[in-house]
């Protein structure tokens, strides 16, 4: 995907055209999730888990990109890798923690290391849950059914 910010919907993955696209705010039965991982495989299988959850999945393969999006777009859950190649993982969950778009946003970690240790760093840090890679098949799903839960009703 080359360093760009896409969009992925039923029709497949699309770039996002404009920060005006990106600032509405999903809707009653919308919901938008954001996977942030520089790996392709795994934002396959990110897509696979989260398409039937969600009306929207955007992604971003590095922190910079990833703020971007936050900046401009309010999401349910996001799932941030732990080992970005630019950006510490801690510090974005921080930003998106204090994000005034971001207020009912799960944040989920995404890491390669199960170790009780870094989930505790992860919880002081902000994170709301952890996801160990490879994640298992249907986890990503499952989760993101449990963790989106469209708003009550007016």
């Amino acid at each position: 995907m080359n360093n760009e910010i896409v969009s992925c919907t039923s029709e497949g993955f699309s770039p996002v055209q404009s920060a005006g696209e990106l600032r509405r705010r999903p809707t009653l039965g919308e919901s938008a999730a954001l996977v942030v991982d520089d790996s392709l495989p795994v934002r396959v299988q990110m897509r696979a888990g989260l398409s039937s959850i969600v009306a929207r999945v955007d992604f971003a393969e590095t922190g910079g990109l990833a703020l971007k999006l936050i900046d401009t777009h309010a999401y349910a859950i996001i799932f941030l890798d732990m080992t970005l190649p630019d950006e510490d993982a801690y510090e974005i969950c921080g930003r998106i923690k204090k994000h005034p778009l971001q207020q009912g946003a799960t944040v989920v970690m995404l890491t390669g290391n199960s170790s009780s240790a870094d989930r505790v760093m992860g919880m002081l840090a902000g994170f709301d849950n952890c996801l160990v890679k490879p994640v298992r098949h249907g986890a990503v799903s499952e989760l993101a059914a449990e963790l989106v839960r469209p708003p009550a009703a007016i």
